[in-house]
């Protein structure tokens, strides 16, 4: 009698589904388990839930942080309207009803549960879409809800015991691919992050200009994070400056002006030493933690500092400004460890700017040395032909500099030297280059200076010298003294930076006949 009883149960089982239905469902399942495209896994949810059970229509719809809503994230047979403006409240509506149940809730009459509601706007959107009756069931796996899968018909349809014990099933199989296609997806999102690390790693260990060494290392985080927001700050200890040598806003660079240490972000990091999310604009947060606003605020933030030796060199950091809950955990300890990496080399491409900076200056008086300059004309020649833009160049002289020195010492004569080369940088622009040229001879380049602009300069400097008194020791020796300059401009005819040089110094002489302490134009 007991195994009569089984039987009659196991048969009124089996005729809950079609032959059709199982095939379905067999053929499908396959399928979904052995893609792990997320994307591709929940299309073929939304169109196979349909075929299953011969409905019209199917959205699913996952859990979105930002919003604290559910949305759209695959659908069938449904308008591209409709799914972007359809959301479902993580409190009150049928979605997180199905969820909290863990089974599924059915709708017999969807126009009449929303003009019961009399909610215009969803009722104006079903009606457009002719939808009628529909089932929303969860997609869950060992308890953690990873959505909902929407059923829907166009006619009132009365949903089975069959339609529903095959679409649960259907739902558990669901969420299994789901699942297989997150591991994939992190996977391959490590995979990639090693990868970057590594180049990172391969590229920085050789690298040594700082500008080459910085493009580097954005554009391998490029490679793992959205860096639509990014920088990199360099931060100096002995000025309290930091420099913002790559900022990127909404994609673009943006070129940014060094800023003094303060309780911004940034000044956060360089003052703590330490990493910091942020994943809302909280403002009680950022009083407890003494941080003052500056500049465009984020709703998301992470920065993370480089620091090499206990001591701290910069910090790297992105940001989002419409997005919440951006950043998380693995992304900080993917920034940290290609911050770490950076330290290092931008540590090393420091003192390779040092040296390299020693090696183009001038011992006695700290202008560019005649070496650094002619490597430096040739560029700056080719940059005013290339853009069709205005170059000058001037040559001053000082004017019977042996007499000083064969009077008061070659000690006056370099104080002397010294203290002209002073007044040449500080009356020379940001993008002038001033070198010592050779004995008492100065050279100054002009990028983006016609003929009438660079003798104006040169006659600043050589009515400043000119008022001048140079006092040299407690005003032991305490004299007055001259220079003379000459002007030469560039022109498409030039193409030899020598001959460049070769007008100005044709110009010098004839300042020197004339009389000295004058400046003279090569026409």
């Amino acid at each position: 009698m007991k195994g009569n009883k089984q039987s009659r149960s196991n048969s009124k089982e089996a005729v809950l589904y079609t032959e059709g239905q199982l095939q379905q469902l067999l053929l499908m399942t396959g399928v979904l388990l052995q893609t792990v495209d997320l994307q591709n896994v929940l299309n073929l949810i939304s169109k196979a839930a349909c075929d299953i059970i011969q409905a019209d229509a199917s959205s699913i719809m996952l859990y979105d942080n930002e919003t604290k809503s559910y949305l759209i994230r695959a659908y069938f047979n449904l308008s591209v309207a409709y799914t972007k403006v359809v959301k479902a409240n993580k409190s009150s509506d049928v979605a997180s009803r199905a969820i909290k149940q863990n089974k599924p809730v059915i709708i017999q009459d969807i126009p009449e549960i929303f003009a019961e509601q009399n909610d215009k706007f969803s009722l104006n959107w079903i009606k457009k879409e002719k939808l009628r009756s529909m089932v929303c069931v969860p997609i869950t796996l060992n308890d953690i809800p990873y959505g909902v899968l929407n059923i829907y018909f166009r006619k009132s349809y009365k949903f089975s015991e069959s339609d529903l014990s095959i679409v649960s099933i259907f739902s558990k199989y669901s969420a299994i691919a789901i699942n297989n296609a997150n591991l994939v997806t992190e996977r391959n999102q490590k995979i990639k992050q090693l990868t970057a690390l590594n180049k990172i790693s391969f590229g920085i260990s050789g690298e040594l200009e700082m500008d080459s060494l910085l493009e580097l290392i954005y554009l391998e985080c490029k490679e793992i994070m959205d860096t639509k927001n990014f920088y990199i700050a360099v931060y100096d200890s002995k000025t309290k400056t930091i420099n913002f040598p790559l900022n990127f806003e909404d994609g673009k660079m943006v070129p940014s002006a060094p800023i003094k240490l303060s309780d911004g972000l940034t000044g956060y990091i360089i003052k703590n030493k330490k990493s910091l999310i942020l994943n809302t604009y909280d403002a009680k947060q950022r009083k407890k933690l003494k941080i003052k606003g500056v500049g465009r605020k984020s709703k998301s933030w992470l920065g993370v500092p480089m620091i090499s030796r206990d001591k701290i060199l910069g910090v790297i950091a992105v940001q989002n400004f419409e997005s919440e809950n951006v950043y998380d955990e693995n992304d900080e300890n993917v920034l940290k460890t290609i911050a770490n990496q950076a330290a290092l080399a931008i540590r090393n491409a420091m003192l390779y700017e040092k040296m390299k900076i020693l090696s183009n200056t001038d011992g006695l008086t700290g202008l560019f040395n005649s070496r650094h300059f002619w490597e430096t004309l040739p560029k700056e020649l080719d940059r005013a032909f290339r853009y069709n833009r205005s170059m000058s160049m001037v040559i001053f002289d000082l004017d019977n500099f042996k007499n000083y020195n064969d009077t008061y010492g070659h000690q006056v004569g370099d104080f002397l030297l010294k203290k002209v080369a002073q007044i040449i940088l500080k009356t020379a622009r940001t993008a002038d280059f001033c070198a010592r040229y050779g004995g008492e001879e100065f050279v100054v380049i002009l990028p983006e200076t016609d003929l009438k602009g660079a003798y104006n300069l040169a006659e600043r400097i050589r009515k400043k010298v000119e008022k001048t008194i140079f006092k040299y020791k407690y005003d032991t020796v305490v004299v007055k003294m001259t220079i003379s300059g000459g002007v030469s401009t560039f022109s498409p005819e030039i193409y030899e930076p020598r001959d460049l040089v070769k007008y100005a110094d044709t110009a010098l002489y004839e300042a020197k006949r004339l009389g000295k302490n004058n400046v003279v134009v090569f026409e």
